[in-house]
């Protein structure tokens, strides 16, 4: 019997080897305060891989699950967020689910500096990010291309350029899912909107993108799985934004920030008024030259319709498509 009892002991005790570093059952070392090398080599032996980009991100984590271990992840990259999370549950690993004191010293209360707070707090917040958001929609978490180029989340690469990116949010929103016909892509950001327009606007961080929405005359975004937050300024290179947010009714620092470029989409779901014009094509064929002319969207420079017309040419050389203008009343 005492055998028995012995080998339950032992294997008890080799499973919780195998599951909680020596360190953490032997020395009471807060782990934040290790080299960076040591955080890593434990985050490694715990099978988590953190690619160079994130390493800062990942150090600046472990101190934040060390005095919060239910601190909420404020990325909107499904990626990076799931990264995040197995952070968390490494770090509550290493302390032993609570078994230990935290670590003393939480951070003072924090004031939101770029936003404030729209609404109450709900817990359907949880379940969206900053795109869905934009795009008045609760149901997930989406990233750029989601819904045209890059269906699969494996396939989507968040170290692509913001450029990239917004192409694949302007196939979105032409997608079959959101059925926008107009769809003009800048970085110049629109003074104001017309009737039936929408406008949303994408930025990329070293970890993660972000998006915001125009309304009424103010910019709103939502940091990951946060409040809404209405900011104070307009969006604009020369100001970095960060995922300052409020959980739960509590505002929290940022841990990361965007700085890149900035790309306004301006959207409806019909085309607005057209001009009548030469597309660029043409060709010769026998004694006549033919054009392409049709009619073009002011919005977003789309044609809406065209068709070909022809005119007598003893070319080459041709006349100048510029120089003919044909009537488009048989268009």
């Amino acid at each position: 019997m005492k055998k028995r009892i012995f080998a339950l002991v032992f294997a008890i005790t080799l499973m919780a080897l195998s599951v909680f570093p020596a360190r953490a059952l032997e020395n009471p070392a807060i782990l934040s305060d290790l080299p960076v090398e040591e955080q890593l080599e434990y985050l490694q032996g715990q099978g988590i891989e953190v690619p160079p980009e994130n390493v800062r991100f990942v150090t600046v984590l472990i101190s934040r699950f060390e005095t919060d271990p239910d601190y909420p992840i404020g990325v909107s990259n499904p990626g990076t967020y799931e990264l995040a999370a197995r952070v968390g549950d490494a770090v509550n690993r290493y302390y032993q689910r609570g078994d230990r004191p935290r670590p003393e010293g939480l951070a003072a209360r924090y004031t939101l500096q770029d936003s404030t707070v729209v609404g109450s707090w709900s817990e359907d917040f949880l379940y969206y990010n900053c795109y869905a958001y934009a795009l008045g929609r609760t149901d997930g978490h989406y990233w750029p291309g989601k819904f045209s180029t890059v269906p699969n989340y494996s396939d989507f690469n968040l170290q692509d350029s913001i450029y990239n990116l917004a192409c694949d949010v302007k196939a979105d929103l032409k997608s079959a899912s959101l059925s926008n016909r107009c769809v003009s892509m800048t970085t110049v950001r629109p003074a104001s909107l017309s009737s039936g327009q929408s406008c949303i606007c994408i930025r990329r961080g070293p970890k993660d993108f972000h998006f915001m929405k125009f309304d009424s005359s103010s910019w709103y975004h939502k940091p990951s799985v946060t409040n809404p937050l209405k900011y104070k300024y307009a969006p604009s290179v020369s100001k970095n934004w960060t995922n300052e947010r409020v959980v739960e009714g509590v505002p929290l620092a940022a841990d990361t920030y965007y700085d890149s470029a900035i790309y306004y989409f301006v959207y409806s779901k019909n085309h607005g008024s057209t001009t009548y014009t030469w597309t660029g094509n043409h060709y010769h064929s026998g004694s006549r030259h033919y054009y392409e002319y049709g009619y073009k969207c002011k919005n977003c420079g789309e044609f809406t319709s065209k068709t070909w017309k022809n005119e007598a040419c003893s070319g080459p050389p041709c006349s100048t498509p510029w120089g003919l203008t044909p009537s488009s009343e048989n268009l």
